[in-house]
């Protein structure tokens, strides 16, 4: 998320521009973005007051002086690199560096982020295909996706790359989907955002 941060401080400048563009503009929906009123209609104590405590959470990161002193030095390494430029133009840290900017990032990053190996990873394409469950493999595996999940997404050690493979058969212009595997319901709406059917 920070890095995320930094690079919208360079707006047209990023490299990370064209993906930057392509992300919401907005908060995604996680629990912690959620107001009172959305929390009471949950109807359950335990997740309202876990939205509760990780939006709680987030702000005293933000606030701590360690996350500010973070924040900066990257700021002034992103200047280093790129010296003469910013020196004429600038970095647009207004937008850009805010708690309402650090949640914003965080909940992209907590939405689109595909854990392999205990690692997330910001994965810009794969992270496009939508939810949609494979109730043939769900048998087979008896309900074990998570490693199903395994099969269709790999590191690569050598060179860093991550190869996402379609988990069912795809028609030529047909939308791609994937299943996210077995993760508890309040998971995906505390993280991602959505529950699935």
């Amino acid at each position: 998320a920070l890095h995320l941060m930094v690079e919208c401080t360079l707006d047209e400048k990023s490299t990370f521009k064209p993906y930057l563009d392509v992300l919401p503009q907005y908060i995604i929906p996680r629990l912690d973005t959620f107001n009172d009123e959305e929390l009471r209609m949950l109807q359950d104590e335990e997740l309202a007051h876990l939205a509760r405590e990780s939006y709680n959470q987030l702000l005293r990161l933000w606030q701590s002086e360690g996350l500010q002193h973070i924040i900066s030095a990257m700021i002034e390494a992103e200047k280093q690199i790129m010296d003469e430029t910013l020196e004429r133009e600038g970095l647009n840290t207004d937008q850009c560096i805010s708690f309402d900017s650090f949640h914003k990032f965080v909940s992209i990053v907590s939405s689109r982020a595909m854990v392999l190996k205990g690692i997330k990873y910001l994965t810009p394409l794969a992270e496009f295909a939508n939810y949609k469950p494979r109730q043939d493999e769900r048998k087979v595996l008896n309900g074990r996706m998570g490693q199903s999940f395994m099969l269709y997404h790999e590191r690569n050690d050598e060179d860093g790359s991550i190869t996402v493979r379609a988990d069912r058969n795809v028609m030529s212009g047909r939308q791609i989907f994937e299943d996210y595997g077995d993760i508890d319901n309040s998971l995906y709406l505390e993280a991602h955002g959505f529950v699935p059917l």
